[in-house]
């Protein structure tokens, strides 16, 4: 294996970026191209400033068009879309949080998982009417476009958190540069999307996986120097902290959702109507929202599980892991037959059963395993599965609703409880006896 390979593959935590300011400095600078597009199209939707320019370019695509560079298109488009983006993302987030990579864990996990929350209400805000006669299938308003965010973020964030700083990136960058950019390309080529979606997409994507990741750089840096080494294993703890807070925040983020969607939706009672009932109807973006927020903070809290270690050192996280895919994959394919067909709604039935009991089972093994003593984490755990137990039998009736919720709020208040256990900078605070001995 050459040097470089190993530097792509290799579990040593390297830094992502040399100059770390000025790439905070660069993301952000493309967040507010991508700012001052979205307020422009926003102020008025089908003849804004920008609207002139799309059109040329909408008619020069066209003049464009022959069959193979259509067939090309079509397959660049498809690479840049669910199909090929979510299983890559999937696999890049499990290999980090196998190699223990926890900063660049937190980094892509964190561009990805804002990125995607910021195509729905986006849509929705802006409402902008496609270009005329698209040559593919398109659904939702045309700004921004979500190809193109999901292109760049992917691709940009992959050099970021593969490829250390200290190699050469310069052919990498240009490879993903390219691909994002093809991928826009052929939006604006099959007619699915007007340039300035693309170049607003391309910005957000790109500015969230720069930002994301230089800014938990700079905060490793400032912890570590306002925190005196006090011996092995310390220099783990800021980013078990940071990702111990970061799920906080996106488990409150999805429960907020949730919340809303109940002041929003009073014709649907809390006792008869499950959560995924909320999903139907204009206001499914939020609870799409909700799911994807909940499972990236079970992903966010799987690493700080696993720097906890013990005997559940695997086990728990692999189970929180399982339980956050469960969820996001929940939430992209909504269960509205109306809205994404049939299968998405079967896919997205047993992707949220599957998270409730991985998520059980985390509890349980956590609770009775590890902390091996009897305190509230230990009552939240027998206490979900009782409910657990239970809901079969009450899915069908007019508790439906009640038991879910009851479920789910004992869940995440288990892992509200779990992740704030993780922020202290004590392993004593975690249950450890080892540093229980250590600390008497």
């Amino acid at each position: 294996m050459t040097a470089e390979a190993g530097q792509l593959t290799g579990g040593v935590e390297r830094s992502m970026f040399e100059r770390r300011l000025h790439a905070l400095a660069a993301g952000l600078v493309l967040l507010c191209i991508a700012l001052v597009l979205t307020t422009i199209v926003f102020l008025d939707r089908t003849d804004s400033l920008l609207q002139a320019a799309d059109d040329r370019w909408w008619a020069r695509m066209i003049e464009l068009r022959t069959p193979w560079l259509t067939r090309v298109a079509k397959v660049m488009s498809f690479l840049g879309g669910p199909v090929v983006m979510l299983p890559l993302r999937v696999a890049v987030v499990a290999a980090l949080a196998w190699q223990r990579r926890w900063l660049q864990f937190g980094a892509f996990l964190g561009a990805v998982v804002s990125s995607e929350l910021c195509i729905g209400p986006l849509k929705a805000l802006i409402d902008r009417p496609r270009p005329p006669d698209p040559m593919i299938a398109t659904h939702s308003a045309s700004f921004p476009s979500g190809h193109a965010i999901a292109a760049s973020v992917t691709a940009i964030g992959l050099v970021v958190v593969l490829v250390p700083a200290a190699a050469r990136r310069t052919r990498w960058t240009i490879v993903a540069s390219a691909f994002a950019v093809v991928v826009a390309m052929s939006r604006t080529y099959l007619g699915a999307h007007w340039a300035s979606d693309v170049i607003a997409g391309a910005c957000i994507g790109t500015g969230l996986a720069v930002v994301w990741a230089a800014s938990l750089e700079l905060e490793r840096g400032r912890r570590r120097s306002a925190t005196p080494s006090s011996g092995p294993g310390h220099a783990g703890r800021p980013e078990g902290q940071v990702m111990g807070t970061i799920s906080v925040v996106l488990l409150g983020v999805g429960l907020a959702c949730v919340v809303a969607l109940h002041v929003l939706r009073p014709d649907l009672t809390p006792a008869g109507h499950r959560l995924s009932e909320y999903a139907i109807g204009s206001y499914g973006a939020m609870m799409t929202v909700a799911f994807v927020s909940i499972g990236a903070g079970l992903l966010a809290l799987a690493s700080p599980l696993a720097r906890a270690g013990g005997r559940c050192s695997r086990v728990v996280p692999a189970a929180v892991f399982a339980a956050g895919t469960g969820m996001v994959v929940a939430g992209i394919y909504r269960t509205d037959p109306s809205h994404s067909g049939v299968t998405a709604d079967a896919v997205h039935s047993r992707a949220s059963a599957f998270a409730t009991l991985a998520l059980i089972g985390a509890a349980l093994a956590w609770s009775v395993v590890r902390a091996r003593r009897w305190d509230i984490t230990t009552s939240l755990a027998l206490l979900a599965a009782v409910l657990g137990a239970v809901s079969p039998f009450l899915h069908r009736s007019q508790w439906t609703g009640l038991s879910q919720r009851m479920l789910w709020l004992t869940l995440l208040a288990w892992l509200i409880v779990i992740a704030s256990r993780l922020a202290p900078r004590s392993r004593q605070q975690l249950g450890d006896p080892s540093a229980r001995v250590r600390s008497g």
